[in-house]
């Protein structure tokens, strides 16, 4: 099975890995073809990268291979608190040597595998020929989205039905891929989330989100390790990540002359939505044919203990004589020993894994007996006017104040029309009662009046009758 184990004395990690060989599995590469390591967007799988993975343009030219992170897709691991994009870059090196991958051309989407890649990159440049960035994040997330994030994550985690798990799921998808995107799109994520992160493996969706909240900024002197030719892409209609973002991220690859490619009319992710992805495709291969040829034979074999020492010593010179004082004298082949979180941060984490831990195999399932979700999204029974819309406002807001002016103007101007050919027009749609018109129905008098011209009327219908 494509899996890469990865196992120390205080952590294990089992790595789900997809190839472009036939069998599946790296060991099926061709030798006289360059690799290609993708990175998955985040909350998804690499599952999600067939708009890369079935590119002629790729896997033509290319060995293509996209790792699972270690709490996304098929890749399993032991839930804990030391866990950062350190770490992430950890498990892709170990899985690369591993795997004896040669250099490899790395393509990375969205905030958490960007995050993992530039500190792979930063740590192991010799595994790294180039480094392509799709949607750059903010350095550290600012305080709106933490706490956007924060609400949306444990309304999923702890939805009671299955309109609570939809309602989040359709707030992240906004998220995502921006308020704009098509109804089979949004099918088929949420469709993926229950399948995948159910309010049962929450632990696995609290870790994925802690990565990218409480993620720590890179200082210069680590994107100063960064030499490899870089390829910065990133949409201008980005809600979530500006384009100050990645102009910003250009400007900090001071030891190589970054690239950066402005995808117009572009939103959020730029792996899932196909026009976007076969954009990002084409600029990657046009980016990668300028580049000099790589050698495409396996790095030479090399002690993973004395490899990983060698990074783990690095990254402790970074933080030399800040609060992660002792990472040279961790255990090299853990890739949590990589995790440079304070210990505050460490101690709030294993909290939050503990809470949600606890009965979560009890939690909602949106599952039906077969395994398979309820219904699809689109779906759903919507009969209340008041039902949200693609904006997130409800339907209400087509009887904008604007929309309403202009709707009484043009119903005035056509009245006035009628008017002038047939006269005063009658407003049937109004109301038109009144005390006048009350007192139109109403018989007065005393009761025996009202009683006596009733009978007078019933003799005298009677007498004609026999006439």
């Amino acid at each position: 099975m494509p899996y890469v184990d990865l196992y120390s004395e205080d952590d294990y990690a089992s790595i789900f890995y997809l190839t472009s060989s036939p069998f599946g599995n790296a060991g099926g590469f061709i030798s006289s073809k360059p690799t290609v390591m993708l990175l998955h967007p985040f909350f998804l799988d690499s599952s999600w990268l067939d708009n890369q993975m079935g590119d002629p343009r790729l896997y033509t030219n290319y060995n293509l291979i996209a790792f699972d992170s270690r709490v996304s897709g098929q890749s399993t691991s032991r839930p804990t608190g030391r866990y950062d994009g350190w770490v992430d870059a950890a498990d892709l090196a170990l899985c690369h040597m591993r795997l004896r991958l040669p250099k490899c051309h790395i393509i990375a989407h969205d905030s958490n595998a960007v995050n993992a890649a530039l500190r792979f990159a930063c740590l192991f440049p010799d595994m790294c020929a180039t480094l392509t960035l799709c949607t750059i994040p903010s350095q550290i997330e600012p305080k709106w989205v933490t706490g956007a994030y924060e609400e949306m994550v444990e309304q999923w985690c702890f939805s009671p039905d299955l309109e609570s798990l939809e309602l989040a799921g359709r707030e992240a998808a906004k998220y995502m891929f921006g308020p704009e995107m098509e109804a089979d799109l949004l099918d088929d994520l949420l469709w993926y989330w229950q399948m995948n992160l159910p309010p049962r493996r929450r632990t696995r969706i609290l870790q994925g989100t802690n990565v990218s909240l409480n993620r720590q900024a890179m200082t210069p002197e680590m994107y100063k390790e960064i030499k490899m030719p870089v390829l910065l892409i990133h949409g201008d209609h980005n809600n979530l990540y500006p384009m100050k973002c990645a102009e910003e991220m250009k400007a900090r690859l001071t030891s190589t002359d970054a690239v950066l490619y402005v995808l117009k009319g572009a939103a959020a992710s730029l792996s899932t939505v196909q026009g976007n992805a076969s954009i990002c495709t084409q600029v990657f291969t046009k980016f990668l044919a300028r580049q000099p040829v790589i050698p495409t034979e396996p790095l030479p074999i090399t002690d993973a203990y004395t490899r990983m020492g060698d990074a783990l010593q690095k990254l402790a010179d970074f933080f030399d004589g800040k609060e992660a004082t002792n990472i040279a004298t961790r255990d090299p082949l853990a890739a949590t020993s990589f995790c440079v979180l304070p210990p505050e941060i460490i101690q709030k984490q294993e909290e939050q894994l503990v809470l949600f831990s606890k009965d979560a195999p009890k939690a909602f399932d949106p599952l039906n007996k077969m395994g398979r979700p309820i219904r699809k999204f689109s779906e759903r029974i919507e009969d209340h006017w008041f039902s949200g819309g693609k904006d997130g406002v409800s339907y209400a807001s087509q009887f904008a104040p604007k929309q309403m002016a202009e709707t009484l103007l043009s119903e005035a101007s056509t009245e006035k029309k009628a008017e002038s050919v047939v006269g005063p027009v009658v407003r049937s749609r109004r109301g038109t009662l009144g005390p006048s018109s009350v007192e139109k129905g109403v018989i007065k008098g005393s009761m025996a009046k009202v009683v006596s011209s009733n009978s007078s009327a019933s003799a005298s219908i009677g007498r004609l009758m026999k006439q």
